[in-house]
């Protein structure tokens, strides 16, 4: 009430958003060109230009950065298209990833699949340098295409895949469905098969040697590339020796389905963590959310954390959002 009749915006959250790590630091360019003595536009910043640059960040973003954490300064200038500097706290440097072409495209078998903007940039920089990776942000932001791609280009194991088997409302749940554990699970990994489908497009009416009709993508591509897991079934599982487990809609986990996940992986198991907590639809409480505690609880430097900013879908996203926001009753 106060903040409305000083005139300031005002936003009512049904989730209280506060003390979540954010990946990003934006700054203008004109505040780089007033250090020029002290930064170049160089690809990489290690060694003994690391602290410097490290410092000179800090005193620009007026903010004291975390040495532990994977995080994108994002320098923006008179171009559409900004600088982007990723540090990376593994390596203890920073990357120039806005011009480099492995972070701005993933291979997909013959198809790459090509970064839309600054968000998506950082997220394959993200996907490619750093072993666990979480990756949120809202429908149609390109979190499943991005990931999977990554898994497609990656031909020495398959991926696991999972999340949560629960719906919108317990009201619409169709019971039991029949079938071995794949076919009880397929359509739940809808993301998953939209994104194949994307990239090898419509598979639909192959036809084998015996002239019996088939689905490239549902009955070949998708069993040689992914390897499927009930969630309640990953308690007893270790990811050793480069194995992949990529969890999507991760908003739907508890805090306990959440830490169990983060348990899993061995020091070269891989962990990748998919989700938005604009989509829990109110079926997991925010002090039940393993996602929003993560997010609290985040910096780390075992874990990169991307936020994917924009969506590329029909402009009916802006009803949906509309209709999601509490503020209107």
């Amino acid at each position: 009430i106060i903040a409305e009749s000083k005139g300031l915006d005002t936003k009512i959250y049904d989730i209280v958003l506060n003390n979540i790590f954010k990946p990003y630091y934006h700054i203008r360019v004109e505040e780089i060109y007033n250090k020029s003595d002290i930064f170049e536009w160089q690809q990489e910043y290690k060694d003994s230009d690391y602290t410097r640059i490290f410092n000179l960040f800090c005193e620009i973003a007026k903010t004291k950065l975390i040495k532990d954490a994977w995080f994108f300064i994002i320098i923006q200038g008179e171009r559409d298209k900004p600088f982007i500097y990723a540090h990376n706290p593994l390596k203890i440097k920073f990357d120039r990833i806005d011009n480099v072409k492995k972070y701005l495209q993933v291979k997909a078998g013959e198809k790459y699949i090509k970064a839309f903007d600054a968000y998506q940039n950082c997220a394959i920089y993200a996907l490619k340098e750093s072993q666990h990776v979480l990756i949120t942000g809202k429908w149609g932001s390109g979190k499943t295409l991005l990931s999977t791609a990554t898994c497609l280009d990656n031909t020495q194991k398959k991926t696991f895949i999972t999340r949560a088997p629960v719906g919108i409302h317990a009201k619409y749940n169709i019971g039991f469905m029949p079938g071995k554990k794949d076919e009880k699970m397929i359509d739940w990994l809808g993301g998953f098969t939209s994104a194949l489908y994307y990239i090898f497009g419509n598979t639909n009416a192959q036809f084998s040697k015996d002239s019996e009709a088939y689905n490239y993508v549902i009955d070949v591509l998708f069993p040689k590339v992914f390897e499927v897991l009930p969630i309640n079934s990953i308690q007893g599982l270790s990811l050793l020796d480069n194995d992949i487990l990529m969890v999507d809609e991760v908003q739907l986990l508890t805090v306990d389905l959440m830490s169990m996940l983060l348990s899993r992986p061995s020091e070269s198991g891989r962990l990748i963590l998919l989700g938005d907590l604009e989509q829990t639809y109110n079926i997991v409480k925010p002090s039940e959310s393993g996602l929003l505690k993560l997010l609290r609880v985040l910096p780390h430097k075992s874990l990169a954390y991307v936020e994917l900013k924009r969506s590329y879908r029909s402009d009916l996203l802006e009803l949906a959002d509309k209709l999601q926001d509490k503020t209107i009753a």
